[in-house]
């Protein structure tokens, strides 16, 4: 591991992992960025481990109450998982306010990634007042190099301190590490106030420290506003508080109404009128303008391999990392290459090679559907069971026979 530019002579160890509740399953053969806070990598705290262990309440959304601390959301979450010597390991990164750094293992070439964004805050004013929302959810698969060193950073969640007056009428709350914007309350005398709007939550995300921008983002969720809540990180796009208080795009932040700020890269925009801020995201969502909640940013997995993202849901986050990352996939669809299961053509050339098996396991986590989608390798697969599913469905499809050659 390295912590800023020097070598830490510090060995990962290794723990086998434990047997769990396997299902052993026979697959037939047939045929940019911009920290917030800029603070310089820091050791890596995440070390080798049999299992994730994101804290609980990671990536929520702060409720609206008369308890200030109670308002704060759940921070994001990263968690890094790779095999070594035929044992799969996790390395998680919770919040600690800075970069963090990951050095890749001893004969490690490829690792898969989940991250979780973090949650907006609630205003401190009751419970009939707006709440933060819940951050995204990404995943995927990343090619590495032995040695090689990435920059985690984990989101910081919004809500639990009140705003600060910076000019003239004008109360902010601090942006959150990760790119979470602030929430104002800057409307004139009579009508600025310490707590009425609250943070969003910042990103989560994965890059090389050379780079400006992430491998991948998970988005954080809007804080909420007066009488608004705010709209959850991504998903391909943060989610929307109204038509003129939107979520990050693939390509632009969230827009919103002047003096309220838009979203940019990486960034959040800032409320105004006790408007909450927008979540931080590979683009920011834009900031409430007028006593709404901030707008989710989005969540960016392209550089990945088979990359996909889940959108918060009002203030629960996008998925259950620890149980994902656990079960080693997101899917919410079933995956089967095409043309599993179809019996060979007789032809003259490669058409005669039927289509090879598929085995999909259908599971809910927190009410939302998931498919583990187990393609031909040529070798028995193994299934762990999630934390949490005590029900399956299996799906399974034969593979199909052989066409015969023509002349």
């Amino acid at each position: 591991m390295k912590a800023g530019g020097a070598t830490l002579g510090v060995k990962p160890f290794v723990r086998m992992k434990s047997a769990g509740a396997a299902l052993r399953l026979f697959a037939c053969l047939a045929a940019l960025c911009i920290s917030v806070i800029a603070i310089a990598p820091s050791e890596s705290f995440a070390t080798p481990a049999s299992s994730p262990s994101c804290v609980d309440g990671v990536g929520v959304g702060g409720p609206g109450s008369s308890t200030l601390a109670t308002t704060r959301g759940g921070n994001g979450c990263v968690v890094i998982r790779y095999s070594v010597n035929g044992s799969t390991l996790f390395e998680t990164f919770n919040y600690t306010g800075a970069d963090q750094t990951w050095t890749v293992p001893t004969g490690v070439t490829n690792a898969t990634f989940y991250l979780l964004g973090a949650g907006g805050g609630g205003v401190p004013l009751g419970t009939t007042y707006g709440s933060g929302a819940g951050g995204g959810f990404a995943t995927g698969s990343y090619a590495v190099t032995p040695a090689q060193v990435l920059t985690v950073i984990v989101g910081q969640a919004g809500g639990g301190v009140l705003g600060v007056l910076v000019s003239a009428n004008c109360f902010r709350t601090v942006a959150t590490y990760g790119g979470g914007g602030r929430s104002g309350s800057c409307y004139g005398s009579g009508q600025a106030y310490n707590s009425r709007g609250s943070s969003g939550g910042g990103r989560s995300a994965i890059r090389l420290p050379s780079a400006i921008t992430d491998l991948v983002t998970a988005g954080g969720g809007g804080g909420g506003g007066w009488t608004g809540d705010g709209a959850a990180g991504g998903g391909i796009a943060g989610v929307s508080v109204t038509s003129i208080v939107t979520g990050g795009t693939q390509t632009a932040g969230g827009v919103t109404t002047s003096p309220a700020t838009n979203g940019a890269a990486y960034l959040g925009g800032n409320g105004y009128h006790q408007g909450g801020g927008g979540g931080g995201g590979c683009f920011g969502g834009g900031g409430g303008y007028w006593v709404q909640g901030g707008a989710g940013g989005s969540s960016c997995v392209s550089q990945l391999t088979n990359g996909s993202t889940i959108a918060g849901d009002g203030t629960q986050p996008g998925a259950s990392i620890n149980a994902i990352a656990s079960s080693g996939t997101t899917s919410t669809s079933p995956s089967c290459t095409s043309g599993a299961g179809t019996g060979g053509l007789t032809t003259s050339d490669s058409a005669t090679r039927g289509g090879n098996g598929c085995v999909v396991i259908q599971y809910s986590l927190s009410g939302t559907a998931y498919y583990d989608t187990f393609n031909y390798t040529g070798a028995n697969q193994s299934w762990t069971v999630p934390s949490g599913v005590t029900s399956v469905i299996f799906h399974a499809l034969g593979a199909g026979g052989g066409g015969g050659r023509g002349a």
